[in-house]
């Protein structure tokens, strides 16, 4: 009779060990997964990963794409007082911060400044390259050197990279309700 009681005792101490994930989080995680099956990205790999392999196929080139570029928009996103000279260069070339993403940013400590390259994609579907130099202290904007509009070949099939750089920055502007 002891064994019995035990067993059942083993079995309601497993049922309350169970954690209930809130809504919000299965719901997070099912948008995850059907934004990954939708646009060809794993779920479970991530962009350290990816960085670590060191022959990777075409789908974990596309991927780890996809990947840094979706980082440096939620960073814009997040956080835009970390690019403010970006919302003024956008604003002086007649655009604003919610009309596109930042695909991807990079700096460079020079003597008089920071210079800043990157990518700028509309919600029109262009794509502008810019490069400027900053203050360092305030991150104002002091020159642009470049703002040009480029074009790139968009194509899902490319011979030996699959995807095009351009067509999966398409791919990010229509997952953040950009298109």
């Amino acid at each position: 009779m002891k064994v019995g009681n035990s067993i059942l005792a083993k079995s309601a101490n497993k049922q309350q060990q169970r954690t209930v994930k809130p809504v919000t989080q299965i719901t997070t995680q099912l948008r995850a997964s059907l934004a990954a099956a939708v646009l060809g990205v794993n779920p479970t790999m991530n962009i350290e990963k990816l960085r670590r392999i060191r022959n990777k196929n075409t789908e974990q080139q596309n991927e780890l794409s996809f990947l840094e570029m979706k980082e440096c928009v939620d960073k814009f996103i997040n956080d835009e007082s970390m690019y403010p000279w970006l919302t003024l260069l956008l604003s002086q070339k007649g655009m604003s911060a919610n009309e596109g993403i930042l695909l991807n940013c990079s700096e460079i400590f020079e003597q008089y400044g920071t210079q800043w390259m990157g990518t700028w994609l509309t919600k029109k579907k262009e794509f502008y390259e810019f490069d400027v130099m900053t203050d360092r202290a305030n991150k104002e904007l002091l020159e642009i050197d470049c703002w040009s509009r480029v074009h790139h070949e968009v194509s899902a099939h490319s011979k030996g990279i699959g995807k095009t750089p351009a067509f999966i920055a398409l791919e990010l502007l229509s997952e953040y309700g950009q298109s």
